[in-house]
Order: structure tokens, then sequence, then C-alpha cells
């Protein structure tokens, strides 16, 4: 390696540890003071499963949850009041691995799931777009893409625009 290649690898690093301590808050607060977490996400979230989840997405706030995509185990929804987990829904198995601590099974989401109306959807890793129902979980429906999708869905209106790792655009209609 010339001096150029170690400057540089330095950066990625110094860069990757600024977004990985940034990704895992000490605290979520509500910062109008009406309402306390007794626990953090992350907490609960390393917290969940045999083997931990680690959160791979910025979480979609409702009304009554956080719900955000896992590094191992799809989507989780945590109850927003208590932190106590409301729901879980696991993907398939990821088709590629994007960080060191994935490994088979995982099933990774690392796009942030969005809402329309009542339903949750978001890409996965394993080539999938998903629609879940917002309050349980429940699938409702799902198309494969054939390619993973790492990049969150963008909707307008009632269109969802989703990007897949094969550099196809794909847009849906939800009535």
């Amino acid at each position: 390696m010339n001096k150029k290649s170690v400057t540089l690898l330095l950066l990625v690093l110094s860069c990757f540890s600024i977004i990985t301590s940034a990704r895992n808050p000490a605290h979520l607060r509500n910062r109008l003071g009406k309402t306390s977490y007794p626990k953090s996400i992350t907490d609960v979230a390393n917290s969940f499963g045999a083997s931990g989840v680690k959160s791979f997405s910025t979480p979609l706030v409702t009304d009554k949850a956080f719900i955000f995509g896992t590094g191992t185990n799809g989507v989780v929804a945590l109850d927003k009041q208590t932190l106590d987990i409301k729901w879980q829904f696991k993907t398939g198995q990821s088709l590629i691995f994007t960080s060191p601590y994935t490994m088979p099974p995982a099933a990774a989401v690392e796009s942030s799931p969005v809402k329309i109306g009542a339903y949750i959807f978001f890409g996965a890793s394993d080539g999938n777009l998903y629609m879940l129902d917002e309050v349980t979980g429940e699938l409702n429906w799902k198309t494969t893409l054939g390619a993973p999708v790492l990049a969150s869905p963008a909707i307008s209106g009632n269109l969802l625009v989703v990007a897949d790792f094969s550099g196809n655009i794909y847009g849906f209609t939800i009535n």
C-alpha cells in the first residue's frame, strides 16, 4: 500500500466509526417532554432474539410504533410508549451480505420502511418487496424483484417507487 491508499483507508475507517456511533443512540427522548422512554431502542433491539438484532435502517415513526429493518431478523415494530416488541416479520434469507456480522441465515432489511394508509412497505435483501399490516405485522402482499432491495422505497400519493441492487426501478400504484 502506498501513502495515499493508507490515508484513504484511515479516512474511510474514521467515517465508518462516526456513522456507527451515530446509528446507535444511547437514548431516545420526546423533545416535548410528554413521553419518556424507559429503555433505548438500541437496548431493546440488542436484547431481542437469541442472536440479538442490529438495526439496519432509520425507523419509521408512526403514532403508536417505531418500525425498523434489522440485520438478521427482518422487520421489528416497537411500541412507541413502552418500547416493547409489538410484532416481528422475518423475511427470506438474504441474497447478499453487506456487513461482516450478517451471515447465513440472516434476513436483512436495509431499507427504511414507508407507510401508505394502514400498510408498511419495505424492500429486503432477499429480493422481495413487502406490504405488511401496520398494526399486526401480517403479510398482505409481496412481489419478487429478483435482486436485493437495499434502498428505501419512495412514495408520492399512491405511487410507490423502489430500486433493486441490479439497477432496476419499479413503480407500483397502491389502491
